[in-house]
């Protein structure tokens, strides 16, 4: 009698671990679904002209929904973790960046300026860091390493060419090199953060910035 409460225990913990299992490798299917439909699906669209360039506005409050259905609870602490220092050292830099914008412009080249040091390195860096680095390296963290090197650096290029030209993806897909190594190797977002504002701003001051955006055409 003793032996067979033994046996059905055990029968009944194989059974869960099996179903635990089962669950697992269920969900990171799932998740491996995702990733592709993030990373390349979406942008897709654009580049197959199913989409246009003006509509990428879709795509990314799409992924902006998704980011916070998925975290919306850490990003409750996070913000709850910010301190009024930390609001004020962002809108002083936001002013500097502005007014050394206005300062060094002319009427006719004000709008480069402001987007060279305001809202590329304020605003568009972190938001796609967050999104290439923090989110994927954090939501698909059971993939392989090499695997999830190089679908982090291909993703981060292919996006780049809903702008439609290859000098976008070359840039991108060295620069996802260097990004992503570095985020693997420091952990640090602030870090990856200020070298991706200051190589893509380089970029830009060599005067590929019609690569990237077209709010100059």
């Amino acid at each position: 009698m003793i032996k067979m409460r033994i046996e059905g225990k055990v029968k009944k913990s194989f059974i869960k671990k099996e179903i635990s299992v089962s669950n697992w490798e269920q969900r990171e299917y799932l998740r491996t679904l995702e990733c592709l439909f993030l990373f390349f699906f979406l942008p897709t669209l654009i580049v197959s002209d199913v989409l246009q360039l003006s509509d990428r506005w879709i795509i990314f409050t799409f992924i902006g929904a998704h980011l916070i259905y998925v975290y919306h609870k850490k990003m409750i602490k996070f913000l709850k973790r910010i301190k009024l220092n930390d609001y004020l050292l962002f809108l002083g830099l936001v002013s500097v960046a502005s007014i050394a914008a206005y300062s060094i412009s002319t009427p006719q080249n004000r709008l480069f300026y402001f987007f060279i040091l305001v809202t590329y390195p304020l605003i568009s860096v972190p938001l796609q860091e967050a999104f290439f680095r923090i989110y994927f390296f954090k939501r698909y963290k059971f993939m392989p390493l090499i695997f999830k090197r190089t679908l982090n650096v291909i993703g981060f290029a292919y996006f780049h060419l809903i702008y439609g030209n290859l000098e976008a993806f070359m840039f991108t897909l060295v620069g996802g090199i260097i990004f992503t190594e570095y985020y693997i190797r420091s952990k640090s977002f602030k870090s990856v953060w200020i070298l991706h504002a200051l190589l893509g701003s380089g970029v830009f001051l060599l005067g590929f910035t019609d690569s990237f955006t077209d709010i100059f055409k």
